[in-house]
């Protein structure tokens, strides 16, 4: 009977450590800062900058901040409610410029989804996701890529 229990235990043991080693790393994963998505272009920050303004206003984004002369920009795209209208979502971006050498940009860009779920639960409460998939990512690349060769 003991050895019964002496295995139970053990094996109680071990699932443990497992469990406790997924959820470490969805804990890890989850305040561990996304890396941003990066683009090398052959033209100056100004170019760039401006280039991105007007992608991402064609992207649909609002309230696009940002001046060239802070190389940064952020921006949020619009609201999106759901089917029953008991929540909503939206994205929101963060894009740097770094010169790494004259006349080169690299373009640094996190984007994040900011979705309510239901209003009547837990009004004002949002849950902030980064954004994995390079569909975005790429559509902003390329626009900008396509808008500084008709330059």
């Amino acid at each position: 009977m003991s050895n019964r229990i002496s295995i139970f235990a053990l094996i109680a043991v071990i699932l443990g450590m497992i469990g406790c080693e997924s959820i470490g790393e969805q804990l890890q994963a989850r305040f561990t800062p996304e890396p941003p998505r990066v683009k090398v272009f052959a033209s100056d920050y100004e170019q760039v900058f401006e280039a991105t303004k007007l992608v991402l206003s064609e992207m649909g984004y609002r309230s696009i901040r940002g001046r060239a002369s802070s190389r940064r920009l952020s921006g949020v795209s619009r609201v999106n409610g759901n089917d029953a209208l008991s929540g909503a979502s939206q994205i929101s971006l963060k894009v740097e410029f770094i010169e790494t050498m004259p006349g080169e940009t690299e373009m640094q860009v996190w984007m994040t989804e900011v979705v309510e779920d239901q209003y009547t639960q837990s009004g004002g409460y949002a849950t902030q996701m980064p954004i994995r998939s390079d569909l975005l990512y790429n559509m902003l690349f390329r626009g900008v890529e396509l808008l500084l060769k008709e330059d």
